[in-house]
């Protein structure tokens, strides 16, 4: 979300453009963030639910971190994002991460899968706010359930609905998850995590557009966490990718 801001922004100015006038700070957000589990409280059970039974995933000895990319062509791609909806009025999440579950079940032989899911965290928990063109990390973390189904309808339909139940988006967890008077928090994360970025490259004119070369490495090497599988997708000049950490 950022990245979009900031290219419009250097788009504009490239282009002798005025900036539009400023939003919500990110000051302001992060104390809206602070009251949302005294507002929202009956919402910790749910997260208690999501965290249940997680199935065990682990890496084996002897097993090295490594990075996969991988890309659908521009006409599956199309297809994915504009015709497969149809069917059962779904959304790109529900198809990848039915997907996902089904990838998972053959390492574990479980029809419930638990995840991190990583969201662009800009949700409208307080009518005061505009944080639509704020640059900032806002990026929300939170645990959810796919469960399967005996058929691929099924188990489409069932990951959708679940993850139409996840309240406010999951902006909430983070808010829960910081505080001492539940039994779970940050730790309590699956070390599989899903992020979908959506479609970038937009910004392109005669005089102005976004490259997808290569420009090394943006995160530090020192830098870790309890995550095992990464999992970050996104649609750039038409085409799906996906980089597998």
């Amino acid at each position: 979300m950022s990245w979009r801001i900031l290219a419009d922004d250097l788009k504009s100015l490239y282009l002798g453009k005025s900036l539009p006038a400023k939003g919500s700070s990110y000051r302001q957000w992060v104390d809206a963030v602070k009251t949302y589990s005294q507002e929202h409280s009956a919402e910790a059970s749910y997260w208690e639910e999501q965290l249940r039974d997680v199935p065990t995933y682990q890496v084996e000895e002897g097993i090295t971190s490594s990075v996969m990319q991988m890309q659908l062509d521009k006409d599956l791609t199309k297809s994915l994002l504009q015709e497969s909806s149809r069917a059962y009025h779904t959304e790109i999440n529900d198809l990848l991460l039915t997907a996902l579950a089904y990838a998972l079940r053959e390492l574990n032989g479980e029809s419930v899968q638990v995840i991190t899911l990583e969201g662009h965290g800009r949700e409208s928990i307080d009518s005061s706010i505009d944080h639509s063109r704020t640059v900032g990390w806002f990026t929300s973390m939170f645990p959810a359930r796919l469960e399967l189904g005996g058929s691929i309808k099924e188990s489409i339909q069932s990951v959708k609905e679940g993850l139409r139940a996840i309240p406010n988006k999951g902006i909430g967890f983070g808010a829960f998850a910081v505080s001492e008077n539940y039994p779970f928090g940050y730790e309590s994360l699956v070390p599989i995590c899903f992020n979908y970025l959506g479609q970038v490259g937009g910004h392109r004119s005669e005089d102005w557009s976004l490259s997808s070369g290569g420009s090394g490495a943006n995160v530090s090497a020192g830098s870790g966490d309890h995550y095992i599988v990464n999992i970050n997708g996104i649609v750039m000049e038409g085409k799906l990718h996906f980089s597998i950490v």
